[in-house]
Order: C-alpha cells, then structure tokens, then sequence
C-alpha cells in the first residue's frame, strides 16, 4: 500500500508514474479537507514488480 501527498495538479502525472515505474494498481487520488486532489493512494500489483520498481525516483 502506496499512500503519497502531492501537489493538487500532479494527481494524474502521480497514478501514472506509479503505476508505469512503481508496479503499483488500484490507483486513485483523494481529497484534502478543502476538497482539492492531494493523496496517491494505491496497491502494489501482485504480479512480479518490474526490475528497479521498488524506487519511484531516479
């Protein structure tokens, strides 16, 4: 389980990174308390992880 804050604008540029460099799925974005897209939230994916996906930065 992935539960990461970012930038209100980087909700999809987030799932999409997590899930294309992280092996993560059930990806989804949840709101702060002023209702704005705030948190990743995700699982990692049960198939085998692709190599050097356990670091989401380079």
């Amino acid at each position: 389980m992935l539960i990461m804050e970012h930038a209100d604008v980087q909700g999809a540029a987030a799932r999409a990174a997590a899930a294309e460099h992280g092996g993560f799925d059930l990806l989804t974005t949840a709101p702060d308390l002023t209702g704005r897209d705030r948190f990743l939230i995700a699982r990692r994916a049960p198939e085998a992880p692709t190599p050097g996906s356990e670091r989401l930065s380079r």
